[in-house]
């Protein structure tokens, strides 16, 4: 479904933010980007949703060059939930996530029948129906989290990016939010995100790519390419990844423990 090649930017010659980036994606997986801060992922998020042109390479969504696309077309191919999203005004979670709908409509005109009944189905499939009335303004993080990635999900677009979806969360939201990740996915939507929390890759992530200093460190699926030598060279961080058997869920889990009083060699 999406396949990224050679991506390279820079915003001057003499300083590279990515160079050379390259993965696909298909239908119905999840893929995390994992990296320190400040190595590029959220550049490169920015570049695939056309904020910023890329110096060099080129990434294709169904087959289709992202690069030559209008804005309005990308918007129906993307929806994006950012790192954080501040709604100044006293919207409505019904309308807050009707604005999801805004790449279908034209100009000027008002939503249809039908971008009604989409929202009507995006609030119930995220179980937040209850939530229609009230004004996004008085929602606890948790529920503000779930309605912004409702407003992205009411654009039924081909590829959902989400830049640091559980940041800002408490442990509960942060789970509940990650499960409904691999919900959405289960439900066959390609998700992309990043996250700092390699744990988190190994509870939704079908794929893993590492970015360092603005290329590819290790690409794959997830367990294979979170090891310990991987975290130790990713984060400059003695790393070890550790499984666990849960009992009362009757599976083995995987867990990524920073080795606070020892130093990578």
């Amino acid at each position: 479904m999406l396949s990224v090649r050679n991506i390279g930017f820079h915003y001057r010659p003499e300083k590279e933010i990515l160079k050379d980036v390259s993965f696909s994606l298909r239908k119905g997986e999840v893929l995390c980007l994992l990296g320190s801060n400040g190595t590029g992922k959220t550049t490169l998020l920015k570049c695939l949703l056309g904020l910023l042109r890329p110096s060099s390479g080129e990434a294709q969504l169904l087959g289709e060059n992202l690069l030559g696309v209008s804005a309005k077309k990308r918007a129906k191919m993307i929806s994006y939930v950012p790192q954080s999203s501040a709604l100044n005004f006293p919207y409505t979670v019904q309308e807050a996530v009707m604005m999801g709908r805004l790449p279908h409509l034209g100009f000027g005109s008002s939503p249809t029948a039908k971008d009604h009944r989409e929202v009507e189905a995006t609030l119930e499939e995220m179980g937040i129906t209850d939530l229609a009335q009230r004004y996004f303004q008085q929602l606890s993080g948790g529920e503000k989290q779930l309605v912004i990635i409702a407003r992205a999900l009411a654009q039924r677009a081909s590829l959902l990016i989400l830049d640091e979806p559980t940041s800002s969360l408490d442990f509960f939201n942060q789970a509940r939010t990650l499960k409904l990740i691999k919900k959405l996915a289960q439900q066959g939507n390609t998700v992309l995100l990043t996250t700092h929390s390699p744990d988190q890759a190994f509870l939704i992530a079908d794929q893993v790519v590492m970015i360092k200093n603005g290329s590819v460190f290790a690409c794959g699926r997830s367990d294979e390419v979170i090891t310990d030598d991987n975290l130790t060279g990713l984060y400059g961080l003695h790393a070890v990844v550790s499984s666990t058997s849960v009992i009362s869920a009757g599976k083995n889990v995987k867990v990524c423990i920073p080795i606070l009083d020892s130093t990578p060699s």
